[in-house]
């Protein structure tokens, strides 16, 4: 940032109409497809089908940068020739696309790492983009009211799904009562979002001289407030302190005064009403759930029906009141706040409430923990204020990733192993059966994905903007301090959110992150290299067009390309639906792999067809072809779950034993706490134990096989009993009966009774219909019998259950 005069000049000559046209033409198209795609979630991943659906949005943005490095393409061909401090940070920004590229080269999923690689060079287009835009004076002036009612919009919408005007899948979580989550379908994103409407709505009731934007933004507020807190997102409630410091720290002395006054006054509101608007919720989520139960669709109801009618009243009623305390505030409390801080001319004047806050959240955090204030909340959020520690479920969670993701990290620490690490290895590393697609933090998923180098680039080239950007300013004109501030406190909200969360995930983030970075990094214009020629200048500028020129072909034509793979996997979805034919089917998933060629899930789903229809016609053609449709995926996603499991499925129809039991051991090894893999190798090792005895050959490798995986399970189980009560384990993990029918078979044969009974006693069930548990049941009693010892009342269960057991049993003691 420079002097005001110094800005002026460097704003010369203004970019022309046609050029703001078609910066205002991406910012808006990217705005609205953020709206409409649930903030551009980065949902694509290699565990469920369904997250197919999240890829379209992702690559309509991909069709945005094209159009985004046309613009950009054109200003660089322009004759701009002096190469100024915001060139060198556009250079620096090429380390974003740069660490994802080496990571690609041992991805964990090549298919994740491409589209993380593509992403990171959206993101840098963005980032040059926002180095760009700087020289638009206009639109750095208007585009935070852009983002506002972007955000008003999104905020409204969020009510009429909380109201059940309007429905949307996982618009309201019943977590707690209610949670709202509006277009996003995580609260936690929406939080976020909101914590940037209400520090944007603070700087423009103070930037603005309109007294008509005043009372809108002021109205405003107090919705965003109360969404925030309908959100019940721990991570924002605590994060929010931090961010209000930073805000303070930014502002002047009057300013602080005036956003506390404005933030105490909607957040005072926005408890009074929240009782109320939640009720309305719970009684809207709850029918959303019986809808459900009952196969049926919710229906909606109008915004003036009786029913809702009131609700609005309240919401419209209080923030009108809100509109009205920010009218009298700027008119009545502001000009004597700026009196009384203009006797105050010290830089430390400004710092006092930032540290005063610190002290006062010091000293609340201390209150809420003895309960002083929590009184004062409305019960839900008091509950969910006070779980706020280190063995509350979520907290637990988060910090067990954490250290699995630096377990992860271990594994390609230099160069990290691209988009997809985590949820390629996360099963592998895991401390307990937890499921997540997402670490639950930007930072450690950063150092996961690019390893250390990524990590310091990228992490060092946000912190050098910022730095950069702070020591100028102090120095700037207020009116200028004024437009940057929301360029500077909006990504560091973001940022300091993703700390704990995943919000980085939603490209919505990434995109305004990155594009206000690179603002800040466009206001820096202190000349560099001015004794190179021009001709030389022109050469660059030419060249890194053409770079850029070729960049955008190819974004163009990959996303063109995945786009019509994705209609086509559509076709074939709608075809499964409609009970279409096998070669119908087949068509489409061809068709989309000629596209796509290593689509994990289109792969799978080629394998899975073939392999029920093999099962339905028992024609061996059908396997083959499954089989090579598997040779394809494992080689190109040899981390796919889903796909290691066919490729279980389909040697073991084969009769290739061996192979099967490889195979389902890697899955073991790959997936600790997948229940069902070890039931399956067990299940496999006993029949070969069993050929092995019968043929007289050594089965010493397979008993000690079994041994060996019943003990695993039953060290791994102990490790989830030890759990904090408050940790949810969502991931069902217990050794099964044929697991310990396996063991127990083992140690009995070869004359253990002792540890043969150990092994059983737990598997013994009151209910002894299931074959598995009469197995156990039976093996138990011949072992107890071999000792010397009885269980009357288990032999009699048993024989109730089935009276074929007493002769079994008599067989198994001869």
């Amino acid at each position: 940032m420079s002097t005001k005069k110094q800005s002026k000049r460097d704003l010369e000559p203004n970019p022309s109409f046609i050029m703001h046209t078609f910066a205002w033409g991406w910012i808006v198209c990217l705005l609205l497809i953020a709206g409409f795609n649930n903030g551009i979630f980065q949902g694509y991943g290699i565990h469920n089908p369904s997250s197919y659906q999240f890829e379209k949005p992702i690559l309509y943005s991909m069709l945005v940068a094209f159009f985004i490095v046309c613009w950009c393409v054109i200003h660089i061909v322009q004759k701009y020739t002096t190469w100024k401090t915001n060139a060198a940070l556009g250079v620096a920004g090429l380390v974003i696309p740069l660490v994802y590229l080496l990571a690609t080269f041992q991805a964990g999923s090549p298919y994740l790492a491409k589209y993380g690689l593509f992403v990171s060079i959206m993101l840098f287009v963005f980032f040059i983009a926002g180095i760009l835009l700087a020289n638009y004076k206009s639109i750095l002036q208007w585009f935070p009211t852009v983002y506002l009612i972007f955000g008003y919009f999104v905020v409204f919408y969020g009510f009429l799904t909380l109201f059940g005007n309007a429905y949307m899948l996982d618009s309201l979580t019943p977590q707690d009562g209610v949670r709202i989550t509006s277009v996003f379908q995580y609260p936690n994103a929406y939080a976020v979002l909101l914590l940037t409407l209400w520090i944007a709505i603070l700087i423009e009731i103070n930037r603005t001289s309109s007294r008509f934007a005043q009372l809108l933004h002021g109205f405003m507020l107090m919705p965003v407030i109360v969404s925030f807190f309908l959100t019940l997102s721990r991570g924002a409630l605590v994060i929010l302190p931090v961010i209000a410091v930073a805000a303070l720290a930014m502002f002047t002395l009057r300013q602080q005064i005036m956003a506390i006054l404005y933030s105490v006054i909607g957040v005072g509101l926005s408890l009074a009403i929240y009782t109320a608007l939640t009720e309305r919720g719970i009684a809207v989520i709850t029918g959303i759930q019986e809808a459900a139960a009952n196969q049926a669709a919710f229906d909606t109801v109008a915004m003036f029906s009786g029913e809702t009618i009131g609700y609005w009243g309240l919401l419209i009623g209080v923030s009108v009141v809100m509109s009205a305390a920010t009218f009298a505030l700027a008119k009545y409390v502001e000009p004597k706040v700026t009196k009384m801080t203009e006797r105050f001319g010290s830089r430390w004047a400004n710092a006092t409430l930032p540290l005063a806050f610190i002290g006062v959240f010091v000293i609340g955090a201390a209150a809420i923990f003895s309960g002083l204030l929590t009184r004062f909340l409305p019960p839900i959020i008091r509950e969910r204020v006070e779980g706020v520690n280190f063995q509350t479920h979520s907290v637990y969670e988060r910090l067990t990733m954490y250290k699995d993701a630096l377990s992860i990290w271990k594994q390609n620490p230099i160069f990290g192993a691209g988009t997809g690490t985590w949820e390629s290895f996360y099963e592998r590393y895991q401390s307990y059966p937890y499921s997540s697609m997402q670490t639950h933090s930007y930072f450690v998923q950063l150092l996961a994905e690019t390893g250390i180098v990524g990590f310091i680039a990228i992490v060092g080239l946000i912190a050098a903007i910022l730095v950069v950007f702070l020591r100028s300013y102090r120095k700037a004109e207020e009116e200028e301090r004024s437009v940057t501030l929301f360029y500077f406190m909006t990504p560091v909200t973001i940022l300091l959110h993703s700390l704990i969360d995943f919000g980085m995930s939603y490209l919505l983030y990434g995109f305004i992150v990155f594009l206000c970075l690179g603002i800040l990094a466009g206001t820096q214009r202190n000349v560099i290299f001015s004794n190179v020629t021009e001709a030389k200048r022109r050469i660059v500028q030419y060249s890194t067009a053409a770079a850029l020129g070729a960049l955008s072909i190819a974004v163009v034509v990959f996303a063109a390309k995945w786009l019509y793979a994705s209609d086509q996997f559509d076709k074939y979805t709608q075809a499964v639906n409609t009970n279409q034919t096998y070669e119908t089917m087949m068509s489409h998933l061809d068709s989309s792999l000629k596209q796509n060629p290593g689509h994990p899930i289109v792969l799978n789903q080629a394998v899975a067809i073939n392999y029920q229809v093999y099962e339905q016609t028992q024609d061996p053609t059908y396997l083959d072809v499954a089989q090579q449709y598997l040779d394809k995926l494992v080689a190109k996603e040899p981390n796919y779950q889903a796909g290691m499991y066919m490729n279980y499925l389909v040697h073991e129809k084969a009769g290739d034993d061996e192979a099967a039991l490889q195979i389902i051991l890697d899955g073991i090894a790959s997936n600790k706490y997948e229940q069902g893999y070890y039931e399956q190798a067990v299940s496999v090792l006993l029949r070969q134990w069993e050929d092995q005895r019968q043929s007289g050959s050594d089965s010493q490798a397979a008993e000690d096989k079994i041994i060996e995986l019943h003990d695993e399970m039953v060290r791994l189980r102990a490790g989830v009993d030890e759990l904090p009560e408050t940790v949810i384990v969502s991931r069902p993990f217990n050794v099964p009966n044929s697991v310990r029918v396996a063991a127990g078979q083992v140690y009995y044969v070869n004359g253990d009774y002792a540890k043969a009974e150990e092994v059983l006693q737990p598997g013994i069930m009151e209910d002894l219909s299931q074959p598995n548990d009469r197995y156990a049941a039976r093996y138990y009693l011949a072992s107890l019998r071999k000792q010397g010892k009885d269980d009357p009342a288990l032999y009699e269960r048993l024989i109730q259950a089935d009276p074929e057991e007493a002769n079994v049993l008599g067989q198994l003691l001869q």
